[in-house]
This record gives C-alpha cells, sequence and structure tokens, in this order.
C-alpha cells in the first residue's frame, strides 16, 4: 500500500475520533451507561479470558463462568465502594472542609508571627481576614451539602429510580459484552480483512490497544494500588483524613510526581497540626518514601512498563479539557484518546520518514 493510502487511513481514524467525540457530546446522557460498561469490559475481557485457559481436571473452563465470576466480583467491587469508600471519602472531605479555618488560625497566630521574626517579612502584607471569612462561609454550605446528601436521595424518588435503571443498564451490556467479546472482536475484523485498507486499519486499531493497554489495564491499577499503599498507611499512622489523603494522592500519581508532591505536602501540614512531633511527620514521610519505592521499582515496571509517551503538561491540559468538554467521562477518556493521538501522530511521522529516505524505508 502506498503512503498516500496510509495517510488517507491515518486521517480516516482521525475524524472518526472527531466525530465520535462529537456524539458522545450530544448523546452524553444516552451514551454514558453504554461507554461505562464498554470501558469495563475492555477493562476485564483479559481476566476472563484468562480463567476462560484455565484447567480444571484436564478440562477448560467455560468462557460463561469465567463471565460470571467476574461479573459477580464488578458487582461486589461497586458495593464495597457504594456501602463504605464512597461514604468514608464524603465524610472526611466534609471534616476536612471544616477544619479549614483552624487552619487558618494557626497561619495567622502562629507561622506568620514565626515568619515576621526569623524572615524578616511584614506580616500587614497578608490580609488572611478576607479569605478566612470566604472560606468559612464556602466551608460550612460544603458540609452541609455533603450531610444532605442522603436526605436529598431518599427524598427523591425518581432519582433513585434513574440511578438504578441506569446502573442496570450498565450491568445487562457489561455482561453481553464479556460473554460475547472474542465473536465481536473476531467479526470486525474479518469483516476488514478483506480489503489491503481494512488491514491497515487493523494495525492501526492494534497499535491503540496497545496503547490503551498501558493505560486502562497498567496506569488505573498503579494508581489504585498506590491509593490503597497510601490511605492504609496513612491511617496506619492515625493521621486525620489518612483514607481521602491516600486516594487522592493515588488518583492524582496519573501526572508524574504530581500525586505524590501534593499528597505528601497535605499529609505533613495536616500530621504537624495534629501531632506537633517530628516522629510521626518522619512515618508519614516513611508511608511516601515506601510507596514512591514500590511504585518506581514494582508497580510500573511490572503493570505499565513504558510510559503513555505523554508529556506532564500535555496529560494536565488533556485533563482538563476533557472535564470541560464531557464532564466525569471526559477526565475518564481525556488520556486515553490523547494516548491514541500520539499513535496517529507517529504513524504520520513514519511516513514522513518514508517519504525523505525513500520507498525501502517504510
Amino acid at each position: 500500500m502506498d503512503d498516500a493510502k496510509k495517510i488517507l487511513i491515518y486521517l480516516t481514524v482521525f475524524i472518526g475520533m472527531l466525530l465520535t467525540g462529537y456524539v458522545i457530546f450530544t448523546l452524553a446522557g444516552v451514551l454514558t451507561p453504554f461507554l461505562l460498561a464498554f470501558l469495563l469490559a475492555y477493562l476485564f475481557n483479559p481476566l476472563v479470558n484468562k480463567l476462560q485457559a484455565a484447567h480444571i481436571k484436564g478440562k477448560f473452563l467455560p468462557r460463561l463462568v469465567g463471565v460470571l465470576s467476574v461479573f459477580f466480583m464488578i458487582i461486589l467491587i461497586f458495593a464495597i465502594l457504594v456501602v463504605w469508600l464512597i461514604p468514608v471519602l464524603v465524610n472526611q472531605l466534609s471534616l476536612m472542609i471544616t477544619s479549614l479555618t483552624h487552619w487558618f488560625m494557626v497561619i495567622e497566630k502562629e507561622w506568620l508571627p514565626w515568619l515576621a521574626q526569623h524572615a524578616n517579612i511584614h506580616v500587614e502584607t497578608f490580609d488572611l481576614e478576607k479569605g478566612k471569612n470566604l472560606l468559612i462561609t464556602h466551608a460550612k454550605q460544603v458540609s452541609l451539602a455533603m450531610g444532605s446528601i442522603t436526605a436529598i436521595l431518599l427524598q427523591s424518588g425518581m432519582s433513585i429510580v434513574s440511578f438504578f435503571i441506569q446502573l442496570g443498564i450498565v450491568f445487562v451490556v457489561l455482561f453481553y459484552l464479556l460473554r460475547d467479546w472474542p465473536v465481536l472482536m473476531n467479526k470486525a475484523k474479518s469483516r476488514l480483512s478483506v480489503s489491503r485498507f481494512g488491514q491497515t486499519l487493523i494495525k492501526v486499531a492494534a497499535d491503540c490497544d496497545d496503547i490503551l493497554t498501558v493505560f486502562f489495564r497498567g496506569q488505573l491499577s498503579v494508581m489504585v494500588a498506590l491509593g490503597l499503599i497510601y490511605a492504609v498507611g496513612l491511617s496506619l499512622v492515625g493521621l486525620n483524613y489518612g483514607i481521602l489523603l491516600g486516594f487522592m494522592s493515588g488518583l492524582l500519581s496519573i501526572v508524574p510526581y504530581l500525586g505524590g508532591v501534593v499528597g505528601l505536602t497535605l499529609s505533613l501540614l495536616i500530621g504537624y497540626l495534629q501531632f506537633h512531633d517530628w516522629p510521626s511527620l518522619m512515618l508519614i514521610l516513611g508511608v511516601f518514601g515506601v510507596g514512591q519505592i514500590l511504585e518506581s521499582m514494582v508497580l510500573t515496571p511490572y503493570l505499565v512498563g513504558d510510559k503513555l509517551g505523554l508529556h506532564p503538561v500535555a496529560v494536565i491540559f488533556a485533563i482538563m479539557a476533557g472535564g470541560e468538554l464531557f464532564g466525569f467521562f471526559g477526565v475518564l477518556l481525556a488520556l486515553p484518546v490523547a494516548a491514541v493521538m500520539v499513535v496517529l501522530i507517529k504513524g504520520f511521522h513514519q511516513i514522513r520518514g518514508n517519504n525523505d529516505v525513500g520507498p525501502t524505508a517504510f
């Protein structure tokens, strides 16, 4: 296939991505459960394949058994999130926002006088009164809102019905996708492979799958693992809001070094205000030190391998742009879409390099 046709294929894929994004933006409410089901199926299909390949008394495990096992595991994870983790995180977030007012008082009465004495800084230049009043107002509003979420849901029967309908759609679609994933993929490949255009499209899709695998089955696993490590470690230290800070640090680790820096800074600040002693602060440092060592030496090499190939600035921009355009699922899809675009751009560069050095170089 000549370079012109290859360029046409890459342009077709790129335009298809743009059109898909437009459709998602337009039909976000309708497509949300289907999109979530597809993402979960893509994420857990390898586990179903491994269960299907398992031998029990010399026989392969039926795919339906693997699908049901993974399906109920997903339901169990979801139940743990809804029943335990999310309420704990919401409660700790509400308490932490309320405690911010106390932190302002500590800054005003302890830290600013210390800076004025030792760093020759004029305290008068820091007008904290306006910020403190604004923070107190919003902290009370957020705390009241957090505390009334359950009451609002209980009072709104239609909200509960709509939520369970959407959830039911997700699980039904997820079950059928997991069950029929190999059949769907084989049908798509057989129909595309009849032409040279389709064969090249299959290759582009395989390259995209490789880099999406790095994100969905690698980077997300690292984020969850780090969140668990930090949450358990900070909770064992006895730090207030340890679970919230731990999982927040794990999620922010999607941007290199950001999760460790932000999580460690906030944890040390809260630890200083809570403990007022160096041993406790050293334990907090130890938790993040262990997390960073495990990330660099175990989690990232084993679960991710090569990174997504995106600069940290590009990661931040992609997440912010995705959230602004498509909300929560825009944040979730931002990096995979950006990673796929990297694959397409690399394809263009390979074709241009081929044109520069001769027809045998591609």
